[in-house]
């Protein structure tokens, strides 16, 4: 739902109906008919997590369960390695409809799948890399490091984004709107007030 709407969280029936005959096809489903029938019936009927939300359309309850299982996706795809992980954030930086699946996506892999490193990789290669307008990806890196700090990054990403933080922050490129944000993600680790 978040790749064909986000920030909306609609999905038509049938496509939804499609997907979900398509998953379970790759799962081994015998029958991936009947079990993504059942599974929209289930829906409808036991849970209020995934609802009808108009004439053949379906949403989630609220949006963050969106984000989350969006951002569950992505840490699970990436099997451990960062690229098919940022292949899947880099086109969205700058996208605010994405901006909390890429920190879901740092700290569930930090945090909960506890692989800090992969975590501070995706971190690092955003920044490094900076897709988006200039900074944006640093920020949101930046960002993403400090809502998994302690623990969700190693030591040495934390680093690595406080220096691409302060480069950002005091470079003519970015507006000055996103070097603010650079200066405030910068400033709570160096122990300062926030503005």
């Amino acid at each position: 739902m978040h790749q064909v709407s986000a920030g909306v969280g609609l999905v038509k029936r049938e496509d939804l109906r499609r997907k979900l005959e398509e998953l379970y096809r790759e799962r081994g489903e015998q029958q991936p008919e009947a079990a993504a029938r059942q599974f929209l019936e289930d829906v409808r009927e036991h849970a209020a997590l995934l609802l009808e939300r108009g004439p053949g359309e379906y949403g989630f309850i609220h949006l963050t369960f969106e984000e989350y299982l969006a951002a569950v996706a992505i840490a699970l795809g990436g099997q451990g390695d960062c690229r098919p992980i940022v292949a899947q954030i880099a086109p969205h930086v700058g996208e605010q409809p994405w901006r909390e699946v890429a920190l879901l996506t740092v700290s569930y892999l930090g945090i909960i799948q506890q692989l800090d490193s992969v975590a501070g990789e995706v971190a690092e290669t955003l920044a490094d890399e900076q897709p988006g307008e200039p900074g944006q990806a640093v920020v949101l890196a930046g960002e993403a490091v400090l809502d998994s700090w302690p623990g969700g990054v190693p030591p040495k990403s934390k680093t690595h984004l406080e220096q691409a933080l302060l480069t950002t922050m005091q470079s003519p490129k970015p507006d000055p709107q996103l070097r603010r944000r650079a200066g405030c993600c910068w400033g709570v680790w160096a122990g300062c007030p926030m503005i």
